[in-house]
Protein backbone atom coordinates (compact mmCIF):
# COMPACT_ATOMS: atom_id res chain seq x y z
CA UNK A 1 0.00 0.00 0.00
CA UNK A 2 1.03 3.59 -0.93
CA UNK A 3 0.61 6.86 1.30
CA UNK A 4 1.34 9.94 0.26
CA UNK A 5 1.11 13.38 2.14
CA UNK A 6 -0.60 16.45 0.64
CA UNK A 7 -1.52 19.55 1.91
CA UNK A 8 -1.17 18.38 5.48
CA UNK A 9 -3.38 15.45 5.45
CA UNK A 10 -2.29 11.49 4.75
CA UNK A 11 -3.92 10.29 1.43
CA UNK A 12 -4.25 6.50 1.40
CA UNK A 13 -6.07 3.03 1.85
CA UNK A 14 -8.41 3.64 4.86
CA UNK A 15 -7.89 7.67 5.27
CA UNK A 16 -10.09 10.53 4.18
CA UNK A 17 -9.46 13.79 3.60
CA UNK A 18 -10.55 16.17 6.94
CA UNK A 19 -12.36 18.59 4.93
CA UNK A 20 -15.14 15.93 3.43
CA UNK A 21 -16.15 15.67 7.58
CA UNK A 22 -16.48 19.84 7.73
CA UNK A 23 -20.03 19.53 8.85
CA UNK A 24 -18.87 16.71 11.37
CA UNK A 25 -19.11 17.16 15.42
CA UNK A 26 -15.33 17.55 16.12
CA UNK A 27 -13.88 17.20 19.34
CA UNK A 28 -10.90 19.05 20.31
CA UNK A 29 -8.64 17.61 22.28
CA UNK A 30 -5.80 19.41 24.01
CA UNK A 31 -2.29 17.55 24.64
CA UNK A 32 -0.48 14.63 23.08
CA UNK A 33 -1.82 11.86 21.52
CA UNK A 34 -0.81 8.74 19.64
CA UNK A 35 -3.89 7.09 16.76
CA UNK A 36 -3.45 3.81 15.29
CA UNK A 37 -6.11 1.03 13.79
CA UNK A 38 -6.03 -2.04 12.03
CA UNK A 39 -8.34 -4.77 10.94
CA UNK A 40 -10.75 -6.72 11.43
CA UNK A 41 -11.70 -4.56 15.13
CA UNK A 42 -13.43 -6.64 17.90
CA UNK A 43 -12.04 -9.58 17.09
CA UNK A 44 -9.83 -11.25 19.92
CA UNK A 45 -7.37 -12.79 18.07
CA UNK A 46 -6.37 -10.16 15.59
CA UNK A 47 -6.69 -7.18 18.50
CA UNK A 48 -3.85 -9.48 20.32
CA UNK A 49 -1.62 -10.33 17.42
CA UNK A 50 -2.24 -7.31 14.86
CA UNK A 51 -3.01 -4.26 17.22
CA UNK A 52 -1.18 -4.47 20.68
CA UNK A 53 2.43 -5.39 19.49
CA UNK A 54 1.84 -1.67 17.32
CA UNK A 55 -0.05 -0.30 20.75
CA UNK A 56 3.01 -1.66 23.41
CA UNK A 57 5.36 -0.59 20.98
CA UNK A 58 3.79 3.09 20.55
CA UNK A 59 3.44 3.28 24.13
CA UNK A 60 7.32 2.05 24.66
CA UNK A 61 8.47 5.18 22.87
CA UNK A 62 6.50 7.49 23.03
CA UNK A 63 5.81 10.19 26.44
CA UNK A 64 4.04 9.30 29.38
CA UNK A 65 1.67 12.16 28.79
CA UNK A 66 0.82 10.43 25.29
CA UNK A 67 -2.95 9.20 25.50
CA UNK A 68 -4.26 7.25 22.90
CA UNK A 69 -7.10 7.63 20.39
CA UNK A 70 -8.10 3.68 19.31
CA UNK A 71 -11.60 2.71 17.93
CA UNK A 72 -14.17 2.11 20.82
CA UNK A 73 -15.54 -1.05 21.02
CA UNK A 74 -16.43 -3.72 23.54
CA UNK A 75 -13.74 -6.49 22.76
CA UNK A 76 -11.14 -4.10 23.01
CA UNK A 77 -12.35 -1.90 25.95
CA UNK A 78 -12.69 -5.84 27.90
CA UNK A 79 -8.52 -6.67 26.59
CA UNK A 80 -6.79 -3.38 27.67
CA UNK A 81 -8.62 -3.33 30.78
CA UNK A 82 -7.46 -6.83 31.72
CA UNK A 83 -4.17 -5.97 30.54
CA UNK A 84 -3.32 -3.00 32.07
CA UNK A 85 -6.71 -0.95 34.34
CA UNK A 86 -4.05 2.17 34.72
CA UNK A 87 -3.47 2.56 31.05
CA UNK A 88 -7.33 1.67 30.74
CA UNK A 89 -8.80 3.98 32.73
CA UNK A 90 -6.41 7.45 32.19
CA UNK A 91 -4.53 7.01 28.46
CA UNK A 92 -6.99 5.70 26.03
CA UNK A 93 -9.63 7.89 24.08
CA UNK A 94 -12.01 5.72 22.87
CA UNK A 95 -13.26 7.13 19.09
CA UNK A 96 -17.08 6.24 17.89
CA UNK A 97 -17.20 5.41 13.99
CA UNK A 98 -17.15 8.77 12.34
CA UNK A 99 -16.00 11.00 14.80
CA UNK A 100 -13.55 13.98 14.09
CA UNK A 101 -10.80 15.04 16.46
CA UNK A 102 -8.73 18.05 16.34
CA UNK A 103 -5.09 17.83 18.20
CA UNK A 104 -3.99 20.35 19.43
CA UNK A 105 -0.91 19.25 20.69
CA UNK A 106 1.58 16.53 18.99
CA UNK A 107 -0.10 13.68 17.36
CA UNK A 108 1.49 10.90 16.32
CA UNK A 109 -0.30 8.55 13.81
CA UNK A 110 1.55 4.79 13.08
CA UNK A 111 0.47 4.09 9.12
CA UNK A 112 0.57 0.18 8.75
CA UNK A 113 2.62 -0.27 5.47
CA UNK A 114 0.50 -3.30 4.91
CA UNK A 115 -2.49 -5.00 6.66
CA UNK A 116 -1.86 -6.41 8.88
CA UNK A 117 0.47 -4.47 10.31
CA UNK A 118 4.12 -6.75 9.65
CA UNK A 119 5.57 -6.43 13.10
CA UNK A 120 6.52 -10.13 13.71
CA UNK A 121 8.55 -11.63 16.52
CA UNK A 122 11.87 -11.31 15.01
CA UNK A 123 14.54 -8.49 16.32
CA UNK A 124 13.44 -6.21 19.00
CA UNK A 125 9.32 -5.54 17.29
CA UNK A 126 7.08 -7.24 19.78
CA UNK A 127 9.70 -6.96 22.85
CA UNK A 128 7.52 -3.99 24.41
CA UNK A 129 4.42 -6.04 23.80
CA UNK A 130 5.98 -8.86 26.16
CA UNK A 131 7.32 -6.62 28.46
CA UNK A 132 4.06 -4.31 29.02
CA UNK A 133 2.54 -8.44 29.65
CA UNK A 134 4.89 -9.86 32.11
CA UNK A 135 5.01 -6.35 34.17
CA UNK A 136 1.38 -6.29 34.62
CA UNK A 137 1.10 -9.84 34.81
CA UNK A 138 4.09 -11.44 36.78
CA UNK A 139 1.95 -14.96 37.50
CA UNK A 140 3.65 -18.26 37.74
CA UNK A 141 2.49 -21.80 37.64
CA UNK A 142 4.55 -24.49 39.17
CA UNK A 143 5.69 -26.99 36.66
CA UNK A 144 3.62 -29.82 38.52
CA UNK A 145 0.48 -27.75 38.30
CA UNK A 146 0.57 -27.50 34.76
CA UNK A 147 -1.50 -29.06 32.16
CA UNK A 148 -1.72 -29.41 28.23
CA UNK A 149 -4.50 -27.66 26.37
CA UNK A 150 -6.08 -29.01 22.99
CA UNK A 151 -8.07 -26.30 20.57
CA UNK A 152 -10.77 -26.95 19.02
CA UNK A 153 -12.18 -24.84 16.25
CA UNK A 154 -16.00 -24.39 15.98
CA UNK A 155 -19.56 -23.04 16.97
CA UNK A 156 -21.21 -19.61 15.75
CA UNK A 157 -17.57 -17.61 16.21
CA UNK A 158 -16.01 -19.56 13.67
CA UNK A 159 -15.63 -17.53 10.27
CA UNK A 160 -13.31 -19.18 8.42
CA UNK A 161 -13.77 -23.36 8.59
CA UNK A 162 -10.75 -25.67 9.10
CA UNK A 163 -13.16 -27.61 11.40
CA UNK A 164 -11.29 -30.66 12.26
CA UNK A 165 -13.22 -33.83 11.80
CA UNK A 166 -14.96 -34.98 15.16
CA UNK A 167 -14.36 -38.24 15.35
CA UNK A 168 -10.70 -37.63 13.94
CA UNK A 169 -10.52 -35.37 16.65
CA UNK A 170 -11.30 -37.38 19.25
CA UNK A 171 -8.22 -39.91 18.22
CA UNK A 172 -6.42 -37.14 18.18
CA UNK A 173 -6.90 -36.31 21.89
CA UNK A 174 -6.46 -40.05 22.62
CA UNK A 175 -3.47 -40.53 21.02
CA UNK A 176 -1.78 -37.39 22.86
CA UNK A 177 -3.24 -38.51 26.30
CA UNK A 178 -1.55 -42.08 24.87
CA UNK A 179 1.69 -40.38 24.54
CA UNK A 180 1.71 -38.45 28.06
CA UNK A 181 1.07 -41.75 29.20
CA UNK A 182 4.38 -43.04 27.12
CA UNK A 183 6.40 -39.98 28.96
CA UNK A 184 5.47 -40.07 32.02
CA UNK A 185 3.34 -37.01 32.22
CA UNK A 186 0.31 -37.24 34.62
CA UNK A 187 -0.81 -33.95 33.05
CA UNK A 188 -4.56 -33.36 32.12
CA UNK A 189 -5.90 -32.12 28.91
CA UNK A 190 -7.92 -29.13 29.27
CA UNK A 191 -9.75 -28.99 25.53
CA UNK A 192 -10.49 -25.37 24.85
CA UNK A 193 -12.48 -23.77 22.47
CA UNK A 194 -13.23 -20.29 24.13
CA UNK A 195 -16.63 -20.81 25.93
CA UNK A 196 -17.40 -22.54 29.59
CA UNK A 197 -19.07 -25.82 29.92
CA UNK A 198 -22.29 -24.02 29.44
CA UNK A 199 -21.52 -22.49 26.21
CA UNK A 200 -20.78 -19.03 27.73
CA UNK A 201 -17.49 -16.85 26.64
CA UNK A 202 -14.67 -17.04 28.76
CA UNK A 203 -13.50 -13.75 30.32
CA UNK A 204 -10.30 -12.86 29.30
CA UNK A 205 -8.75 -13.27 32.87
CA UNK A 206 -10.20 -16.82 32.73
CA UNK A 207 -7.93 -17.49 29.41
CA UNK A 208 -5.69 -15.74 30.57
CA UNK A 209 -5.35 -18.22 33.61
CA UNK A 210 -5.86 -21.56 31.28
CA UNK A 211 -2.96 -20.49 28.84
CA UNK A 212 -0.49 -19.33 31.55
CA UNK A 213 -1.08 -22.68 33.12
CA UNK A 214 -0.45 -24.64 30.28
CA UNK A 215 2.89 -26.42 29.88
CA UNK A 216 2.10 -27.42 25.92
CA UNK A 217 -0.76 -25.62 23.50
CA UNK A 218 -2.13 -27.95 20.24
CA UNK A 219 -4.36 -27.36 17.78
CA UNK A 220 -4.68 -26.07 14.73
CA UNK A 221 -4.30 -22.51 13.20
CA UNK A 222 -6.69 -20.15 14.20
CA UNK A 223 -7.47 -17.03 16.33
CA UNK A 224 -7.48 -19.13 19.43
CA UNK A 225 -3.70 -19.99 19.10
CA UNK A 226 -2.73 -16.17 17.44
CA UNK A 227 -5.03 -14.79 20.27
CA UNK A 228 -3.58 -16.63 23.48
CA UNK A 229 -0.05 -17.59 22.94
CA UNK A 230 0.92 -14.14 24.18
CA UNK A 231 -0.68 -15.17 27.58
CA UNK A 232 1.93 -18.02 28.53
CA UNK A 233 4.84 -18.03 30.74
CA UNK A 234 7.05 -15.55 29.36
CA UNK A 235 9.69 -15.93 32.27
CA UNK A 236 11.77 -19.28 30.80
CA UNK A 237 14.89 -18.84 31.67
CA UNK A 238 16.17 -22.20 30.18
CA UNK A 239 15.18 -24.52 27.46
CA UNK A 240 13.14 -26.52 29.66
CA UNK A 241 11.05 -23.78 31.45
CA UNK A 242 9.46 -23.25 27.93
CA UNK A 243 6.49 -24.35 27.01
CA UNK A 244 5.58 -26.22 23.75
CA UNK A 245 3.59 -25.05 20.67
CA UNK A 246 2.07 -27.94 18.27
CA UNK A 247 0.56 -25.84 15.31
CA UNK A 248 -1.51 -27.68 12.87
CA UNK A 249 -1.67 -25.91 9.09
CA UNK A 250 -2.27 -25.99 5.31
CA UNK A 251 0.46 -26.76 3.06
CA UNK A 252 0.84 -27.22 -0.98
CA UNK A 253 -1.06 -30.93 -0.59
CA UNK A 254 -4.28 -29.00 0.94
CA UNK A 255 -4.45 -25.06 -1.06
CA UNK A 256 -8.27 -25.44 -0.76
CA UNK A 257 -7.71 -25.41 2.97
CA UNK A 258 -6.56 -21.86 3.42
CA UNK A 259 -5.70 -18.95 1.04
CA UNK A 260 -2.28 -18.65 2.85
CA UNK A 261 0.10 -21.73 2.85
CA UNK A 262 2.20 -22.40 5.73
CA UNK A 263 -0.19 -20.44 7.32
CA UNK A 264 1.14 -20.25 10.80
CA UNK A 265 1.88 -17.57 13.68
CA UNK A 266 5.94 -18.80 13.87
CA UNK A 267 6.64 -15.15 11.93
CA UNK A 268 4.23 -13.76 15.46
CA UNK A 269 6.34 -15.74 18.07
CA UNK A 270 10.01 -16.62 17.06
CA UNK A 271 10.88 -14.56 20.14
CA UNK A 272 8.71 -15.67 22.02
CA UNK A 273 9.71 -18.14 24.78
CA UNK A 274 7.94 -21.30 23.29
CA UNK A 275 9.42 -24.41 21.30
CA UNK A 276 7.66 -24.48 18.02
CA UNK A 277 6.06 -27.48 16.16
CA UNK A 278 3.90 -27.95 13.13
CA UNK A 279 1.89 -30.26 11.44
CA UNK A 280 0.37 -30.45 7.92
CA UNK A 281 -3.38 -31.19 6.78
CA UNK A 282 -3.21 -34.39 5.20
CA UNK A 283 -4.98 -34.24 1.09
CA UNK A 284 -7.86 -34.96 2.20
CA UNK A 285 -8.57 -32.12 4.53
CA UNK A 286 -11.16 -29.18 2.90
CA UNK A 287 -11.98 -25.42 3.68
CA UNK A 288 -14.65 -27.03 5.64
CA UNK A 289 -13.00 -30.40 8.00
CA UNK A 290 -9.58 -31.16 8.61
CA UNK A 291 -7.34 -34.24 9.28
CA UNK A 292 -3.77 -34.93 10.64
CA UNK A 293 -1.84 -38.12 10.09
CA UNK A 294 -1.76 -39.61 13.10
CA UNK A 295 1.77 -40.99 12.79
CA UNK A 296 2.91 -37.85 12.05
CA UNK A 297 1.32 -37.05 15.06
CA UNK A 298 3.22 -39.03 17.36
CA UNK A 299 6.35 -38.41 16.11
CA UNK A 300 5.74 -34.67 16.93
CA UNK A 301 5.33 -35.33 19.99
CA UNK A 302 7.85 -37.66 20.97
CA UNK A 303 9.99 -34.59 19.64
CA UNK A 304 8.26 -32.28 21.41
CA UNK A 305 8.80 -34.68 25.17
CA UNK A 306 11.72 -36.53 24.35
CA UNK A 307 11.68 -40.62 23.64
CA UNK A 308 9.38 -42.32 25.52
CA UNK A 309 9.80 -43.68 28.90
CA UNK A 310 10.77 -47.31 29.54
CA UNK A 311 8.87 -49.26 31.48
CA UNK A 312 10.75 -50.94 34.41
CA UNK A 313 10.58 -55.27 34.41
CA UNK A 314 9.28 -55.59 37.73
CA UNK A 315 8.37 -59.37 36.78
CA UNK A 316 9.79 -62.76 37.88
CA UNK A 317 10.31 -66.26 36.85
CA UNK A 318 9.57 -69.03 37.93
CA UNK A 319 10.53 -72.35 36.40
CA UNK A 320 8.47 -75.58 37.47
CA UNK A 321 8.92 -79.70 36.34
CA UNK A 322 6.09 -81.35 35.02
CA UNK A 323 5.47 -85.06 34.47
CA UNK A 324 2.90 -86.05 32.43
CA UNK A 325 2.00 -89.06 29.71
CA UNK A 326 4.23 -89.68 26.89
CA UNK A 327 1.87 -89.08 23.94
CA UNK A 328 0.10 -92.27 22.42
CA UNK A 329 1.60 -94.54 25.25
CA UNK A 330 -0.81 -96.10 27.97
CA UNK A 331 1.75 -97.52 30.25
CA UNK A 332 1.43 -95.50 33.47
CA UNK A 333 5.28 -96.34 33.59
CA UNK A 334 5.77 -94.30 30.56
CA UNK A 335 6.44 -90.30 31.42
CA UNK A 336 8.22 -87.66 29.92
CA UNK A 337 9.13 -84.10 32.19
CA UNK A 338 8.09 -80.98 30.97
CA UNK A 339 9.82 -78.00 32.33
CA UNK A 340 7.65 -74.64 32.29
CA UNK A 341 8.81 -71.27 32.81
CA UNK A 342 6.27 -69.02 34.52
CA UNK A 343 5.98 -65.25 34.31
CA UNK A 344 4.66 -63.52 37.16
CA UNK A 345 3.88 -60.06 36.95
CA UNK A 346 3.48 -57.86 40.17
CA UNK A 347 0.40 -56.04 40.78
Amino acid sequence: MRYNIINDYLKGPGWVRPHDYQEANVTVLEGNYAGYNSWFPGNFGHFAHDWLPTIALLRHVLPLDTKFILLDNPMTRKFLEFLDRDFYEHRVVWAPHGRVYHITGQLSVHVPVNIPDPIHGCCSGWDPMRQWIAERHPDRIPETDKHVLFYTRGGNETFHGRVMNPTHEQQVIKNIQAKLQQHGKNDKIVVFNGKDEHGKTLSIAQQFALFRGAHAFIGPHGSGFGGNFLWMDPFATKCEERSDYLEFMPGPETPKVQHALYASYYGNLRKWPLNYHSLLYTTQSTYETTFIDLGDLDEALDAMWGPPKIEEDNSTTTTATVVVPKEGVKEASSTQEIKLVVKVIAG
